[in-house]
């Protein structure tokens, strides 16, 4: 492990051709040309940038994107501590509970938590992000659709919520609170607004939920990796890790949940068991 991967470890393990790593490389490691050994955060990176790539973002704005970031978090903090993917047409980058757009600078959401060196202050108000909007336009946007089909059930206003995710997130907000208002112990709708929740910033409320439908259906993988992620949110990467744990126990093929670990592992210094997880990952990913 303290060697390091090889060029030819990590085609294997991203499944790329010499021919594509070479490209990603550029775009994720500019100047890594002719280097021999790569660490494991070269890994997550070049994970990173192939994730982007296969979403149609362009190696030049990614390469830009990534050097960005270098500038604008603090020299001792990795950039594997930070993720990036894409929302809609930006990227997005986010570091517990702040998230910003690298390219621009600007932040999506300011939740009171410690600032990233080097990110700019948020933008005047009328260039915020909806998702900044005030606490009574939220609950306005959120008021289930058809409120005077009262006699809905759970199931149904569940299913209302799925159709309206893509198009009206917020009042599939509102859908999946009124299926918990008919069934309290009603497990996808507490998984589906805990994701709604958490995508918005809350990983606190999305915590809530996915324990929730956790207690309903204890073996849910979904839910418990959902957790796993919400916890991370928030800083707790040792509650983070049983919540990972928890969702391979209940399904062993599940690749995200092995890699999420191995990324926390390698954080915590436990490089073996990291090691261990990302080559389950990559098994996973060829069957």
């Amino acid at each position: 492990m303290a060697e390091g991967y090889s060029a030819g470890d990590l085609a294997r393990l991203l499944g790329l051709t010499p021919a594509k790593l070479k490209g990603l490389l550029r775009a994720a490691l500019p100047g890594a040309a002719g280097r021999e050994h790569f660490s494991f955060q070269d890994l997550v990176l070049l994970r990173t940038a192939k994730s982007l790539s296969s979403s149609n973002v362009p190696s030049t704005r990614i390469r830009k994107a990534l050097q960005r970031l270098r500038d604008q978090i603090p020299e001792d903090r990795p950039l594997t501590g930070v993720s990036l993917a894409t929302d809609g047409d930006k990227l997005v980058a986010r570091d517990g509970e702040t998230r910003w757009q690298p390219e621009s600078g600007q932040v999506l959401m300011d939740l009171g938590g410690p600032a990233l060196a080097a990110v700019p202050e948020p933008a005047a108000e009328s260039e915020m992000t909806p998702l900044s909007a005030s606490p009574d336009a939220e609950a306005e946007a959120e008021a289930a659709p058809e409120d005077d089909d009262g006699g809905l059930s759970a199931d149904e206003w569940y299913e209302l919520g799925c159709e309206l995710e893509e198009a009206e997130p917020q009042r599939a907000v509102g859908a999946y609170r009124r299926a918990l208002a008919v069934d309290s112990g009603h497990a996808d709708s507490h998984v589906n607004l805990g994701r709604l929740l958490q995508v918005r910033g809350d990983p606190k409320g999305a915590e809530s939920h996915y324990r929730a439908a956790l207690r309903m259906r204890p073996g849910d993988a979904t839910a418990a990796y959902n957790l796993g992620t919400a916890l991370e949110d928030q800083g707790q990467l040792a509650d983070a890790i049983a919540a990972y744990a928890r969702a391979i126990s209940a399904n062993a093929s599940y690749a995200d949940a092995h890699y999420n670990l191995a990324r926390l592992y390698e954080r915590t210094g436990q490089k073996v068991a990291a090691l261990r997880h990302l080559k389950t990952a990559r098994q996973i990913g060829k069957r």
